[in-house]
């Protein structure tokens, strides 16, 4: 067993597909989670428009979605994408108590197991402010590839050869 995975189990961490339940509970949660990284940014927090955003551009919850859940409790969630020329980490939001416990590094793990065996790309995107998954990207071998007006897209060196030509 490796060293994250059973760091992950020791904390009691389990994993469920999210539901569209779980939709108002999610929505809350990523407000809480980079509000003040989105306020900062853009200047002010629009609701109307970070729901739209949340609902309709990130589509939550998708065939991926997933809760992350400590004790019986959901802490977090996130979800791994593939498309037609990648495998895509669009988000991992944590609560606070449960950041550096290992829980991106193995969701990352997992991603770039997955990218692997599929032979595509493995990219996730931050918010430019955004600087502690910026830092974990880069320790677990991400390089910046990409940015554009708000996000940096990462993608996973070991995979940056089975990019499309």
């Amino acid at each position: 067993m490796s060293i994250l995975l059973a760091q992950v189990f020791n904390q009691d961490i389990s994993f469920r597909k999210a539901t569209p339940e779980d939709s108002e509970w999610a929505y809350g949660f990523f407000k809480q989670s980079i509000g003040h990284i989105i306020e900062a940014q853009l200047g002010k927090w629009d609701d109307v428009a970070q729901r739209r955003f949340f609902f309709e551009y990130d589509q939550f919850p998708t065939e991926n979605s997933v809760i992350i859940m400590r004790h019986g409790e959901p802490v977090g969630f996130t979800e791994i994408r593939e498309s037609d020329d990648k495998v895509w980490i669009p988000h991992i939001y944590l609560r606070d108590d449960v950041q550096r416990l290992g829980l991106g590094s193995f969701i990352c793990e997992k991603a770039l197991a997955v990218a692997q065996f599929i032979d595509k790309p493995l990219k996730a995107e931050t918010l430019k402010l955004n600087t502690a998954p910026q830092a974990m990207f880069t320790k677990l071998g991400f390089i910046q590839t990409g940015e554009n007006k708000y996000e940096f897209t990462f993608t996973h060196r070991d995979t940056i050869s089975n990019q499309p030509a």
